[in-house]
């Protein structure tokens, strides 16, 4: 652990922190531990609370949680719709930016993947405001525009009600 006294200065209690965070990543990060015990303990409860913890200003803290954050979205995808709606209702400028994101890997050649993307498109839809659902409103209707063309009934049926 190098720790920096200016750093120390501003938090007292990082050298404590950061052996959490470190074994928390390495809980997370670690091919050894059983799947289902870790979903067991960092459901949406959990990762809600972490995402708080950004409100925190401190640089090493909010780096540490992003790291555990990142192997979370990464390993478990049954969190990634709540995160990213989460990070949108906490700051709602990056709704063009998850959506464009989204938009950039629409699943087009599997059409249930299709339909659950869409599920979690509409998610994040709820959440954004109107100035952000402006800026990314052109591209989001072309896309759907084509893929009304190309796509499965039960795709077809989901985008109609974005219309």
């Amino acid at each position: 652990m190098d720790i920096d006294k200016d750093e120390l200065a501003m938090d007292p209690a990082w050298p404590y922190l950061q052996i959490v965070y470190d074994l928390l990543l390495k809980f997370v990060a670690s091919s050894n531990t059983d799947p289902k015990v870790v979903k067991k303990y960092l459901d949406h409860s959990f990762v809600f609370r972490l995402l708080e913890l950004f409100d925190y200003e401190g640089p090493r803290e909010r780096e540490a949680l992003k790291k555990i954050l990142c192997r979370i979205y990464r390993k478990f995808m049954v969190h990634w719709p709540f995160i990213r709606k989460t990070f949108i209702e906490k700051e709602p400028k990056l709704a063009g930016t998850v959506i464009k994101g989204l938009l950039k890997y629409w699943p087009a050649t599997n059409s249930q993947k299709e339909v659950m993307f869409l599920g979690e498109l509409e998610e994040v839809l709820e959440v954004t405001n109107g100035v952000e659902f402006q800026r990314t409103m052109v591209p989001l209707f072309r896309r759907i525009t084509l893929r009304i063309n190309n796509s499965h009934f039960h795709v077809k049926i989901s985008l109609f009600s974005y219309l």
